[in-house]
C-alpha cells in the first residue's frame, strides 16, 4: 500500500482554504453554515484567491504542492480547517479501501495487470466503472468513519465532492500546458464529481439534511470552485504566455517494501515522475 504524501499536504491546504470561506460563521466545524452568502464573498476576496492560485500553481508549475507559500489559519477557522483537512484526506484513502472491498484488485490480478506507473500497464484494461464505484463507496466509507467517531457533519458529508472539484482544477491546469496531470486509469474529474454529487444527495438523509438544502449547499460549492478555477486558469495562462514551463512532478511516497504495491496508487494529480 502506498500514498503520495503530496496528497496529504494538498488536502491540508485545501481544508484551510475552504474553512476560510466560513471563518466568520462559526468556530466549530459541526455548526458551519454552508449556505451563507458571506462564504461566496470570502472566496472571491483577492487575498484569499491569491492563496488558492498559489496552491494550484505550485502543483501544476513547480511540480509539488510543497512549493506553495505556507499560511496560518485565522483563529476562528482553525477547528473547521482541521475537520475539513481530515475529511478531504479520508476520501482518497477510502477510495483505495473501496477497491479492496469491491474486489477490483483480485480481478486485475487475474487479468495480469501491473500497477500504475510500471511499464507495460494498460489503462484501457482498467475500467472506469471500477473508479466510479470506488468513488461512491469511498464517499460512503468516509461518512461512516466520521459517524463512527461522532463528528459527522455537513463538512464531512461534502468533503468527497469538494476533493474532486479541486482535482478538476488540477486537471484544467494541466490542460493549459497540454500536460496530463491526471492518471490514465481514472476518469475525468468532472465525471467523477458528478457521480459523487448524486450519491451525496442520498447520504444527506443520514444527517437529517433535506435534499433541497443539500442541493443548495452543493450549488454554493460549485460557485466557490468556479471562482477558484477561473482565477487559477487565468494565472496559469499568463504564466504560459510568459514562457513558463512546468517542472516534472515531484513524487514523495511512503510505502511498503515491495516495488510493486498491491493497491493501485491514488494519483488524482497524474502519472507521477520521480526525480532524484
Amino acid at each position: 500500500v502506498f500514498l503520495d504524501t503530496d496528497t496529504a499536504i494538498f488536502c491540508h491546504i485545501l481544508g484551510k482554504l475552504i474553512a476560510e470561506c466560513y471563518a466568520d460563521q462559526s468556530d466549530s466545524g459541526s455548526d458551519l453554515d454552508l449556505l451563507s452568502e458571506t462564504a461566496i464573498a470570502n472566496a472571491a476576496h483577492p487575498q484569499h484567491l491569491a492563496k488558492v492560485v498559489e496552491m494550484f500553481s505550485a502543483l501544476v508549475v513547480n511540480g509539488t504542492v510543497r512549493a506553495a507559500k505556507p499560511f496560518t489559519s485565522s483563529p476562528t477557522a482553525i477547528q473547521s480547517a482541521t475537520l475539513f483537512g481530515l475529511a478531504l484526506l479520508a476520501f482518497p484513502l477510502a477510495h483505495e479501501v473501496a477497491h479492496l472491498q469491491l474486489g477490483h484488485l483480485d480481478r486485475d490480478r487475474d487479468r495480469g495487470l501491473e500497477v500504475e506507473g510500471v511499464n507495460g500497464f494498460e489503462p484501457a484494461l482498467h475500467p472506469y466503472a471500477d473508479e466510479f464505484q470506488a468513488d461512491i463507496q469511498g464517499a460512503i466509507l468516509t461518512n461512516q468513519l466520521f459517524q463512527h467517531r461522532g463528528v459527522a457533519s455537513i463538512v464531512t458529508l461534502t468533503s468527497p465532492y469538494i476533493f474532486l472539484k479541486a482535482v478538476e482544477i488540477v486537471e484544467a491546469g494541466g490542460n493549459v500546458f497540454a500536460a496530463s496531470l491526471v492518471s490514465d486509469t481514472h476518469p475525468p474529474a468532472n465525471d467523477r464529481a458528478a457521480k459523487v454529487r448524486a450519491s451525496t444527495l442520498m447520504f444527506g438523509k443520514s444527517l437529517g439534511v433535506s435534499s433541497a438544502t443539500l442541493k443548495d449547499i452543493l450549488v454554493q460549492i460549485d460557485i466557490v470552485f468556479a471562482r477558484y478555477q477561473t482565477t487559477t486558469i487565468s494565472h496559469l495562462e499568463e504564466c504560459r504566455a510568459k514562457g513558463v514551463t512546468p517542472r516534472d512532478r515531484l513524487l514523495f511516497r511512503r510505502g511498503g517494501t515491495s516495488d510493486r504495491p498491491t493497491i493501485l496508487g491514488f494519483h488524482p494529480f497524474g502519472a507521477a515522475v520521480t526525480r532524484a
